[in-house]
């Protein structure tokens, strides 16, 4: 067996965080998909699809966390970028939030953290 991709999924109360993550990572969105418990939005990355599921029936909040670390569970979702520089300036736009400004990890990487319009924690990574 071999796994050919690996999705994330989001629930959200609204299309909100559909129209933050399109922009800021500038994904294509799929055709959304009607079920009865809600509508199923899609964004096309590059090695699979980021899913926004937002329910019929508005969900609860999570949890409150001070940081993306004080909170068992999935937490963050890595993206690697070629232009840092320009999703943190997307981020700003679009209603998101800068959590750890940008910093050199190494010999060309640079990483940052920020919030989307629902608080949740982006790792961005970008690579010389």
């Amino acid at each position: 067996m071999t796994v050919l991709s690996v999705d994330i999924g989001y629930v959200s109360r609204d299309r909100a965080l559909v129209d933050f993550l399109a922009a800021v990572l500038e994904l294509e969105e799929l055709a959304p998909l009607q079920f009865p418990q809600g509508t199923l939005h899609r964004l096309q990355g590059p090695s699979g699809w980021i899913k926004v599921m937002v329910p019929a029936d508005p969900p609860a909040d999570p949890p409150a966390a001070a940081q993306f670390t004080g909170v068992v569970g999935l937490r963050y979702l890595t993206v690697r970028v070629s232009d840092l520089d320009g999703v943190l300036a997307r981020v700003a736009e679009h209603g998101g939030a800068v959590v750890i400004p940008p910093m050199d990890m190494g010999p060309g990487v640079r990483l940052a953290v920020v919030n989307d319009s629902d608080a949740n924690a982006l790792e961005i990574i970008e690579e010389a």
